[in-house]
């Protein structure tokens, strides 16, 4: 099974373009963290971040084209491995989810934006 499902934030403004035959892409990176909340000392512990290059198509790259930097996303997809030759004649890899849904993950507007050191915060709204 090649399912992947990943939740971060987008590391920089997707890139939109069309192929030779119309197809609509759109490519970014989004950003997971394995960070956790340690309770005992009521303080987030960071660990790296893990970088991830998303493809949509179609009519996926047209519903989602209005993604910014920052916005937090779960991503569902198969994960492709892509080789190609660069100018210079060096052959380069890159692995990329190709994605079946995109969803924008909202913080309710109502919702306090201020530093919260009681643990995770899990009222995030999944939304369109």
């Amino acid at each position: 099974m090649n399912n992947h499902r990943i939740v971060g934030n987008i590391g920089r403004d997707p890139e939109s373009r069309f192929l030779p035959d119309g197809t609509e892409l759109l490519k970014f990176s989004v950003a997971t963290s394995n960070d956790y909340f340690d309770r005992t000392k009521k303080e987030w512990v960071k660990r790296d971040s893990d970088w991830h290059n998303v493809v949509a198509f179609k009519d996926l790259a047209k519903k989602n084209n209005h993604l910014v930097k920052g916005d937090k996303v779960q991503v569902e997809g198969q994960s492709k491995n892509r080789t190609w030759e660069d100018k210079d004649g060096n052959k380069r890899n890159a692995t990329e989810i190709h994605a079946r849904s995109i969803l924008q993950i909202v913080k309710p507007a109502s919702q306090n934006t201020g530093s919260n050191d009681s643990g995770p915060d899990d009222s995030y709204n999944y939304g369109q």
